[in-house]
């Protein structure tokens, strides 16, 4: 199965949310955003799949929005897939799970 990922990189939070095929959301989480845009999106995604038991390969897109979209370098430049991702999951998700090794509350 093939998954999707939106990454909202805001100027404070960055907010993960990975679907499946099916538009099942499987995980989703948030931290901080820091001043290294592009390696704390990297890590916290990392981390967010590896609390999922999923792996990098099975990502069919990445896509990003918010302040620092444009940092991160992962991300694939899919206007419909973004513009959808952004519409449907990260604007109406509630994100209540922080992605800190410190204090994981999944």
């Amino acid at each position: 199965m093939g998954y999707f990922v939106g990454i909202d990189i805001g100027s404070t939070t960055i907010k993960i949310a990975i679907i499946d095929e099916n538009k099942n959301i499987v995980a989703k989480g948030n931290a901080p955003t820091g001043s290294r845009f592009n390696q704390n999106a990297i890590d916290a995604l990392d981390l967010l799949l590896f609390r999922n038991k999923l792996n990098k390969e099975d990502i069919l897109y990445t896509v990003s929005t918010g302040y620092g979209r444009k940092l991160f370098k992962d991300s694939d430049d899919e206007r419909f897939v973004k513009d959808l991702f952004t519409k449907t999951v990260l604007h109406h998700t509630e994100f209540d799970s922080d992605i800190d090794d410190k204090t994981p509350n999944w």
